[in-house]
């Protein structure tokens, strides 16, 4: 086995080469993990990341920590005047997932893989089963970024996202409200602790994410990415739109929702785009307290403490 970081850097790039998912023995990740782990963290610089991410992406391990890693290296390598290497190594990255796609909800099939017409036809159908129980909806957040931007799904996308609209004047009674319409489709969205977000699950296609949302005040509520920024005639009334032949409802301005949500440069794609969460709960602070008894963290990665402005100082 190799006797030096530098030389286990390369024996992870060759194993990862050369294994296939017929011949992945977990017992070698562990092993190889170990050994990663095991470098000191002051040494833990790009070719030790990178060896990182290649290792997790190869054995399907640890989505959340591995995504937040190829996101530390693309600051860092374009900081240090390296973008294209971080592209050519992303590309290593994205032939090593194939169909899949690395979200913080793990590894699963890219939408761009999916029959376009099943996957609208679902999402239409739950969309009048909404409406069935009193609930007006919109497609949002990466579903949205898709039908205007690509016209069809972001292809590095795992899920779909929509927002149903409740009737609330406040925090309080938002969160109220978002609580009560839970109970109304309890039998459609999944069992969870926290219930900021409902989760309708399906055994051959992706989940499909309900956000709640509101108009107080003549201004738009929308979990997470919109604490009153814009007018509520942003979304509402929506529009009808159909896609690969599934009745679709689209918010009213959908290019001033997708600048909010996810900045000026909503145009050009960004496979490794991560959104505020802290800045988020800390705007509906009181919102998630009312919903929420715990505090809720994303997770953090043990083995990457590294400080944002370690040196890139790998000689490669």
């Amino acid at each position: 086995m190799p006797d030096s970081p530098r030389e286990l850097y390369r024996h992870i790039r060759r194993r990862v080469a050369q294994l296939t998912p017929e011949t992945l023995d977990h017992a070698e990740y562990v092993d190889l993990r170990a050994r990663l782990d095991a470098v000191p963290p002051t040494e833990r610089f790009r070719s030790w990341r990178q060896a990182s991410v290649l290792l997790d992406v190869r054995f399907r391990e640890r989505p959340w920590h591995t995504l937040r890693m190829l996101r530390r290296l693309q600051d860092l390598m374009t900081r240090n005047g390296r973008a294209e290497q971080f592209e050519v190594f992303h590309a290593q990255v994205r032939e090593l997932l194939g169909d899949l796609t690395i979200t913080p909800h793990g590894f699963n099939p890219r939408l761009d893989t999916l029959d376009p017409g099943a996957l609208w036809s679902r999402v239409a159908d739950l969309g009048a089963e909404l409406e069935r129980r009193g609930f007006t909806w919109f497609v949002t957040s990466g579903s949205l970024l898709g039908l205007v931007r690509e016209g069809n799904v972001v292809a590095h996308d795992d899920d779909v996202d929509l927002c149903v609209l409740i009737e609330a004047d406040d925090d309080d009674s938002a969160a109220q409200a978002w609580l009560a319409a839970r109970e109304i489709l309890v039998d459609l969205i999944r069992p969870q602790e926290l219930h900021r977000v409902a989760k309708v699950d399906s055994p051959d296609g992706p989940t499909i994410d309900l956000f709640p949302a509101w108009v107080a005040g003549g201004r738009l509520f929308a979990w997470p990415w919109s604490y009153g920024d814009l007018p509520g005639e942003d979304a509402v009334p929506v529009r009808e739109q159909l896609v690969a032949g599934a009745r679709l409802l689209m918010p009213r301005e959908p290019e001033r929702l997708l600048g909010l949500n996810y900045g000026e440069g909503w145009r050009v794609p960004d496979p490794l785009f991560q959104f505020d969460w802290p800045g988020a709960r800390e705007r509906f602070s009181r919102f998630v307290e009312v919903l929420e008894s715990t505090t809720f963290e994303l997770p953090t990665d043990p083995t990457d403490d590294l400080p944002d402005d370690l040196p890139d100082d790998d000689r490669d």
